[in-house]
């Protein structure tokens, strides 16, 4: 995952790695927030492929290690650090696509229905993951977190290619 400086250790609450997703953000705003959000579904993806080999492969070592994520003695690092990357992807890609929707010339109403929705989301993911993060979820738990993510950015994308979908 590129950006990996706030992602690192585990130090950081889910709050502080959003904030300071956000805040870096800032300094280099979004030219076209579509592309941002095809980009963050698709990290996502991978993060969602990546959870599902791991979890295989925890449940039998012998069948092969197939995650592009990381190698097999420190999978369980990464796995740790999801709930953090999955935030990243929230502070950093998918709240400022939304904002950077209107200069995409997406439909105003369009745009004030999603942020609408993105601030009733976002706060419960980001509860959510913090829990995952202080309980060192499983990698079963995080594949339904990244799913909740990835659906977040589908029911963006959605609306941004139909002005009536909401």
């Amino acid at each position: 995952m590129k950006n990996t400086q706030i992602t690192r250790g585990n130090s950081h609450t889910i709050k502080n790695t959003y904030n300071e997703a956000k805040k870096f953000r800032a300094k280099y705003p979004l030219p076209h927030g579509k592309f941002k959000l095809v980009e963050a579904h698709r990290e996502l993806d991978d993060i969602m492929w990546n959870l599902k080999a791991l979890a295989q492969y925890s449940s039998d070592p012998n069948g092969g290690f197939e995650a592009t994520c990381c190698m097999p003695n420190d999978y369980k690092q990464w796995v740790n650090s999801v709930p953090t990357i999955l935030t990243y992807l929230i502070g950093m890609k998918i709240e400022p696509a939304v904002y950077a929707l209107q200069e995409d010339e997406t439909d105003p109403r369009c745009v004030a229905t999603i942020k609408d929705y993105i601030t009733q989301t976002i706060p419960k993911l980001l509860s959510d993951l913090e829990r995952a993060r202080m309980t060192k979820a499983s990698c079963e738990h995080l594949i339904v977190l990244a799913h909740r993510v990835r659906a977040l950015t589908c029911e963006v994308l959605t609306c941004t290619r139909s002005p009536t979908a909401h």
